[in-house]
């Protein structure tokens, strides 16, 4: 019989993560970018009940940062019909591919030879672009990105953020409308 196991995360940033396979009677521990080490257990009768985290909510990281605010693509759509912009950190083959309608293109990453880098520029090109409490809802591919970008966009002063969870492909899979 498998046994389940319990992560508990904090939120934080991060470029890599990595799972080391622990021995039987230690800990299995997942290090991540930035020093960050996570724990997961086995449940035991000792663990108190713990509340599920909410689509709504993430974690504030251990260092102080405020929590990125997460929302469903639905919550998501009402955002961007009441009057948030909908920034999109996709790639610009992936956005021009499709996007939302209105959507404005700063990419998180960028694709180089060596693969997939950090868009050094993304906070300076969102600065040139937005206000500091212009509301955004941010969103990519999938939603790795999207929560990545918000935290470093949170982290420079922004206030209005938004996060999208499930991405693009989310939107799309709803049907919601996308310009082609």
């Amino acid at each position: 019989m498998a046994s389940a196991l319990t992560v508990h995360l904090a939120f934080a940033p991060l470029a890599s993560v990595a799972v080391a396979r622990a021995p039987s009677d230690a800990r299995p521990q997942i290090t991540a970018a930035r020093g960050v080490t996570l724990f997961a257990s086995r449940p035991s009768a000792r663990d108190k009940p713990r509340r599920r985290c909410h689509a709504g909510r993430a974690r504030a990281a251990n260092d102080g940062a405020p929590a990125v605010t997460s929302v469903s693509v639905d919550e998501a759509r009402e955002l961007v019909a009441a009057g948030h912009t909908y920034l999109d950190v996709r790639t610009p083959e992936e956005f021009k591919a499709a996007h939302v309608e209105g959507a404005v293109n700063i990419p998180f990453m960028l694709k180089s030879p060596s693969g997939m880098v950090k868009n050094d520029a993304f906070i300076a090109d969102v600065k040139a672009q937005f206000d500091g409490d212009t509301p955004l809802v941010v969103a990519c591919q999938g939603g790795v990105r999207s929560v990545r970008a918000a935290a470093e966009l949170q982290n420079a002063g922004f206030s209005g953020i938004t996060d999208m969870l499930g991405g693009f492909a989310a939107w799309q899979q709803k049907g919601f409308p996308s310009v082609y």
